[in-house]
């Protein structure tokens, strides 16, 4: 037989195969015979697929059909001179399988579209004398919602629906042979019934067919004077709907549009750590969101809005809060760190210095949990600062240890006098040094003293 250009590329690319050329029947290589009847069973899968497709359309059926399909065409095309036997197996069984499936589907897939065919027909014979209200329905909830159930493979439900359609024509053209019918009669229900916020208003449609059905019932049996009253009601009770399916789109949009993203970012935002420190601020976000949606449900619009309003400012306060629980926490993990590292002892702090120090950053923390972030955030700079002086102050005394040190080597039993009067003249640099240090003030007397040694000591010295 002769091969395609697919199969010919498969064979050759994917197999390694030479196909022979020379005559229509010809003798097959073992390589070409294993890939017949996958090729085979390929080819049937698509083409049903692509027959499914042509009678209810493209559709969510018809693309997990296709995506089964590609899957299967993957795997072969990954085949190997090793893997081609079992590959090739598997694919076979999986595409009977598909197949099998899509089969399953065309046979009521054909009933369905004859009969979609004939309803459409039907229609189209009587739609020039119906009431649009009534054309309107039953293209859109009858034939439309029929195609809808098909495309998800809900034969039965679609022939349900299509089976309505020729009574409900009769029904309909009825009600304008009848007698003269008022363009406006069902004019402001059809808008309703096909306003894109219909969904949402399907008690108040559900209603409003009542009054229509009650309309065309009294305009049936000659009562005119009710059937005009009745037809006039429902023209009004319809714009009124209309005005609020109108109100409604504009909540929707400002809530799903505007608002829910602030909602979104405020959860998602960084510093996701945050998040426990405004679990009050969401409890509240939520409660407002569920307050008008209700009120939206009542049509009360404006009492809505005005709640989409409290939670745009409640996000607003809530990420600042979120915000400066961030920063205070980042702070707090820093502070701790440097109060962990606090030295206690000679040329360091006391051991009440530093609890005092503790104490600011448990206070600091106490604060921040009340939310004010503000005041703890000043308490952790005091503490911060404290630290850090203390810092300084353990590595100046380090310093001055090591100075000390240096400076009376040359001091002890049985040094020279040239070696204590090179000691004595580093002590009076380090002396010197002292003067001119910050908070001298506070050890006045000590210098004092201190400047009386030396004064004796180079008197010793002379």
């Amino acid at each position: 037989m002769t091969l395609t250009k697919t199969q010919r590329d498969f064979l050759i690319k994917r197999l390694g195969a030479t196909p022979r050329k020379k005559k229509l029947l010809q003798v097959r290589t073992d390589e070409e015979k294993k890939t017949d009847k996958y090729l085979e069973l390929e080819k049937k899968a698509l083409k049903s697929v692509e027959e499914l497709e042509g009678l209810i359309g493209a559709s969510e059926l018809v693309s997990k059909l296709e995506k089964e399909v590609a899957a299967i065409q993957q795997k072969v095309g990954k085949i190997t001179e090793s893997t081609q036997d079992a590959v090739l197996k598997n694919a076979q069984a999986s595409l009977e399988e598909v197949e099998g499936r899509i089969k399953a589907q065309l046979e009521p897939a054909r009933k369905y579209a004859a009969a979609e065919k004939a309803a459409k027909a039907e229609l189209a014979k009587v739609e020039a004398d119906l009431m649009k209200v009534d054309k309107n329905s039953i293209q859109n909830e009858l034939i439309n919602a029929a195609a809808e159930k098909a495309k998800k493979g809900d034969f039965a439900e679609a022939m349900k629906l299509l089976g309505k359609v020729k009574d409900e024509c009769a029904a309909a053209k009825a009600v304008t042979k009848k007698g003269a019918v008022a363009d406006w009669w069902g004019e402001e229900f059809r808008k309703l019934k096909e306003h894109p916020q219909r969904d949402s208003f399907k008690t108040e449609i559900e209603r409003l067919q009542k009054t229509l059905d009650s309309a065309k019932k009294c305009h049936m049996e000659g009562v005119g004077t009710l059937a005009h009253t009745t037809f006039s009601n429902l023209h009004w009770a319809a714009i009124k709907e209309i005005e609020f399916a109108d109100k409604h789109g504009e909540y929707l949009n400002e809530r799903d549009i505007v608002v829910k993203p602030l909602v979104k970012d405020l959860a998602e935002g960084e510093p996701k750590t945050s998040m426990p420190a405004i679990a009050e601020e969401k409890s509240t976000i939520e409660g407002l969101l569920t307050k008008a949606d209700k009120r939206a449900a009542q049509r009360q619009y404006e009492l809505a809005t005005k709640l989409l309003e409290e939670v745009k400012l409640e996000c607003a306060a809530a990420k600042k809060t979120k915000e400066a629980h961030g920063t205070n926490s980042t702070e707090t993990a820093a502070v701790e760190k440097l109060v962990a590292a606090l030295g206690v002892g000679p040329g360091k702090l006391s051991k009440e210095e530093a609890a005092a120090i503790r104490n600011k950053l448990t206070k600091a923390k106490s604060v921040a949990g009340k939310k004010d972030f503000a005041g703890s955030n000043e308490l952790l700079a005091q503490t911060r600062l404290a630290c850090e002086t203390a810092a300084k102050i353990a590595v100046a005394s380090e310093n001055d240890m090591k100075e000390k040190d240096e400076a009376l080597a040359g001091v002890g039993k049985g040094a020279s006098a040239e070696s204590l009067k090179s000691s004595l003249e580093k002590v009076k640099v380090l002396f010197a040094n002292l003067k001119k240090r910050e908070g001298k003030e506070g050890i006045a007397t000590e210098i004092d003293a201190i400047g009386k040694i030396i004064k004796a000591a180079e008197t010793a010295l002379k």
